[in-house]
């Protein structure tokens, strides 16, 4: 089995934890946006599952040695 880093999961969660970390602290935001705190709960979501679903495929991968 390769390395995590060296995986497509591991980059497309990686760009997905950083885009929703963007979007929640507010270094992105979509022109007229009608709720910016709304967007800012959806971008630390975002990042979190992003974060979530890497950690827990990776650990089926594992698993199934």
């Amino acid at each position: 089995m390769k390395p995590g880093y060296k995986t497509t999961e591991y980059w497309m969660s990686v760009a997905t934890a950083l885009v929703g970390l963007m979007v929640a602290l507010g270094v992105l935001e979509p022109e007229g946006a009608d709720s910016p705190a709304l967007l800012k709960i959806v971008g630390g979501g975002m990042a979190g599952v992003a974060s979530l679903g890497y950690s827990l495929a990776r650990g089926l991968a594992k698993l199934k040695l």
